[in-house]
């Protein structure tokens, strides 16, 4: 679904610098609306089908191998930041020109 909306916005401005993504919310509010929802399913927030496969994964490496479960943890935390860094970086801001 990221790769679909990503495409989208190829095919409007040509272009995969992220530089000039600034500003969608401004001109793209239902996009950038379906575009948070497609990044929360991403960063596997509860209640989507992300969660749980994340879920039922670290509960099984968990049972398994308590370390490595712990050092998974950690792209658990950090995957939603990159995710909303990225979300912030093309919606918000002042609109690119270029």
């Amino acid at each position: 679904s990221s790769f679909l909306l990503i495409g989208v916005l190829y095919d409007r401005y040509h272009t995969r610098t992220l530089i000039y993504y600034r500003g969608l919310a401004t001109i793209l509010p239902i996009f950038s609306t379906i575009y948070l929802i497609f990044m929360l399913a991403n960063s596997a927030v509860p209640g989507t089908s992300g969660f749980i496969s994340e879920f039922l994964t670290f509960l099984g490496t968990f049972y398994s191998n308590p370390f490595i479960a712990l050092f998974a943890s950690l792209a658990i935390l950090l995957t939603p930041l990159a995710t909303l860094w990225h979300f912030h970086k093309i919606t918000y801001g002042t609109f690119s020109t270029y």
